[in-house]
């Protein structure tokens, strides 16, 4: 989801459109730019004997445990999810949420995220068993859905197709963590009953733009976009890894006067995941009598779910 500070809502047009571009275009987060790294070869006996003799040598540099952690959460099947992005650009606000969880394998999802926008707020809700899917959308742009319903109903395949609720739609910003070159390992402890390192770093929004490149690019820049005068500001980031490799946690802060901004630019962006890799509970099916099928909900479907 892109934050550029010189997005604004486009007024007439498509409302459903406006909504997702602002929902799906400006919400953080996101994973699936660049595939992880290839595995390391198996090392000879000689190679393990030393390994054992010599412990310190499978020290993993705090560096690169983030570089590999960042690709490692590219990879997820499933999680669940609580994210909030707050952003102040020049005289424009913006606060982004999204909580639930999905799994991709079996589309299994119950996934709200909304967008307060100089306090207008919107809010999309998406439900899928793995059979059928409802979508829900409410804010002052939102249509009117046939037969006054508060649901759409679809084929749960729909949302497997679409590409707009990758885990680059949902945390794609975690690339950001790419401009890390200096980060230092500040210790251990929980989360949710998962033992977890954390490291903090500091380092400059241009270095994680530079970092980047191909497909991780282009998630970056949907994900975490700075107009080029506030692109110059420092990031504060505190990053919380899972044993299994994968991020659990992100705190980032703007630097309020770091770096070089023509422009005031402010703003923080938390994550949390838990259940990486596990089971989704299904959700419950809204009541039949708020669902609209038919022509027209498969319509506005395609408009919402691209």
């Amino acid at each position: 989801m892109t934050l550029s500070s010189s997005h604004s809502p486009r007024r007439g047009g498509a409302p459903v459109a406006w909504a997702l571009a602002t929902v799906t275009a400006l919400a953080l987060a996101g994973c699936s730019g660049g595939g992880g790294k290839e595995p390391p070869e198996s090392p000879t006996s000689e190679e393990t004997s030393n390994l054992e003799q010599s412990p310190s040598v499978v020290d993993v540099d705090p560096v690169q445990a983030v570089q590999d952690a960042v690709s490692a959460t590219i990879e997820v099947e499933a999680l669940t999810i609580e994210s909030e992005l707050t952003l102040g650009v020049g005289f424009e606000a913006f606060t982004l949420r999204t909580q639930g969880g999905i799994d991709y394998a079996s589309m299994v999802a119950d996934l709200m995220v909304s967008i307060n926008q100089d306090d207008v707020e919107t809010a999309l809700h998406v439900l899928s068993d793995g059979e059928t899917l409802w979508v829900s959308l409410v804010g002052p742009q939102a249509p009117t859905f046939p037969q006054d319903a508060d649901w759409l109903q679809g084929n749960a395949q729909r949302l497997a197709d679409a590409t707009t609720f990758t885990t680059s739609d949902l945390f794609g910003a975690v690339l950001v963590l790419r401009g890390a070159t200096e980060v230092d390992e500040v210790g251990t402890d929980e989360v949710d009953g998962v033992s977890v390192t954390r490291y903090e770093t500091t380092f400059a929004y241009d270095d994680a733009t530079a970092a980047v490149s191909g497909e991780e690019a282009d998630t970056l820049e949907n994900a975490f976009s700075l107009s080029s005068d506030a692109a110059s500001v420092d990031l504060e980031v505190e990053v919380a890894i899972g044993e299994d490799g994968t991020i659990r946690e992100v705190d980032l802060a703007i630097v309020e006067g770091g770096g070089v901004a023509a422009v005031a630019t402010s703003g923080s962006y938390t994550l949390d995941l838990s259940n990486v890799n596990g089971e989704i509970d299904g959700p419950e099916a809204p009541d039949p009598d708020d669902v609209a099928t038919g022509p027209d909900a498969d319509a506005l479907l395609d408009q919402i779910i691209t």
